[in-house]
C-alpha cells in the first residue's frame, strides 16, 4: 500500500493536500496567507472555509468505489475487497441480553488506514469541477476542508454550487458551521451577500468572522492574529511547564518523549 500510495498522491497531486502530498498543509497555509495579503484591500474580497457534516461516515460507497477504480486503479482491488459489502457492527444489550445488528452504508470503516486516501481521491472529480466552475477563486482543499477566496458574491455562487453537486458524494455542507473570513472593510458586503437577520431551511446563518484558525495556522485581520499566537504560545508554556514540574522528576523518557513528539511539533509548525 505504500507503493499504492504515492500513485494517490501524484493523481491528487494540488487539488487534494491530504492524498500524501509532501508538506501540503504548509503550502495551503502559506498560499492562503499570501493570497490574503494580496487581496485583503479588495472592497469585497472574502475567504470561505466550508464545514462538511460528518463527512467520512457519509461518503457514499458507490461513488467511492467508482472514482476509487478510475482515478486510483493501483488501491481499486484493496478497496473493493474492503467496501464491498455493508460493515456490520454487533451489539449486546446486557440487560435485556438482546443482540443488534446495525449496517454501515455509508462511510469509511473508522479505523481503516487508507481512509483518509479514500475520501481524498473520492472528492476529487468534485474538486476539479468546481476549479473549473470558479476558476477566479483561490481553491484549498485538505480531505473535507474546502476553502475558497475571491469576491464575496463569487463565493456565495460557490457555496450554492458546492451545496448541489456535493450531495452524489455525501459531501453535505453544513452552512451554520461554515465561516466567511473577511476584513472589517468588507463586513457590509459580506453581510449583503450573506443575510445575518434571515434564516431559512435552505440556507442557514452562515459565521461572518475577521480571523480564523485554518489548517493549523490562523488567516485574518494581523491583530487577531497576533491574540491567537499570543494564546497558543501560553498553553504551549503552561503545558511544558507541567511536565517539567509534575511529570519528568517522576518519569523523565515519558516527559522527554511527550516534548519531542508533540509539544516540540507544535511549536515548529506553529512557527
Amino acid at each position: 500500500m505504500k507503493v499504492a500510495s504515492t500513485y494517490a498522491a501524484t493523481e491528487a497531486g494540488t487539488d487534494q493536500l491530504a492524498a500524501g502530498l509532501q508538506a501540503g498543509i504548509e503550502g495551503g497555509t502559506h498560499a492562503a496567507t499570501e493570497f490574503w495579503q494580496q487581496q485583503a484591500h479588495q472592497p469585497e474580497f472574502g475567504f470561505l472555509s466550508l464545514y462538511a457534516q460528518n463527512a467520512f461516515n457519509e461518503l457514499d460507497h458507490n461513488m467511492m468505489l467508482y472514482v476509487v477504480c478510475h482515478l486510483w486503479p493501483a488501491g481499486a482491488r484493496f478497496t473493493f475487497n474492503c467496501y464491498q459489502y455493508q460493515a456490520v457492527i454487533h451489539l449486546h444489550d446486557a440487560i435485556a441480553g438482546i443482540a443488534h445488528t446495525l449496517l454501515s452504508k455509508t462511510g469509511v470503516t473508522q479505523g481503516d488506514p487508507i481512509a483518509m486516501l479514500l475520501y481524498s481521491i473520492t472528492v476529487l472529480p468534485l474538486i476539479r469541477r468546481l476549479r473549473e466552475l470558479f476558476s477566479d477563486l483561490l481553491h484549498i482543499w485538505y480531505a473535507n476542508d474546502g476553502d475558497a477566496a475571491g469576491p464575496i458574491p463569487r463565493l456565495r455562487k460557490f457555496l450554492s454550487v458546492v451545496q448541489h453537486l456535493g450531495e452524489p458524494y455525501g459531501h453535505k455542507v453544513q452552512v451554520d458551521k461554515c465561516k466567511l473570513i473577511t476584513p472589517q472593510a468588507n463586513l457590509r458586503a459580506a453581510t449583503r451577500s450573506f443575510p445575518q437577520r434571515h434564516t431559512s431551511s435552505r440556507y442557514p446563518r452562515l459565521k461572518i468572522v475577521h480571523g480564523a484558525r485554518f489548517l493549523g495556522s490562523f488567516l485574518g485581520e494581523p491583530d487577531l492574529c497576533h491574540q491567537w499566537i499570543d494564546e497558543k504560545t501560553t498553553s504551549w508554556l503552561t503545558r511544558l511547564s507541567d511536565i517539567t514540574c509534575l511529570v519528568a522528576p517522576h518519569k523523565p523518557h515519558a516527559a522527554y518523549t511527550t516534548v519531542q513528539k508533540s509539544l516540540q511539533c507544535e511549536w515548529t509548525f506553529l512557527q
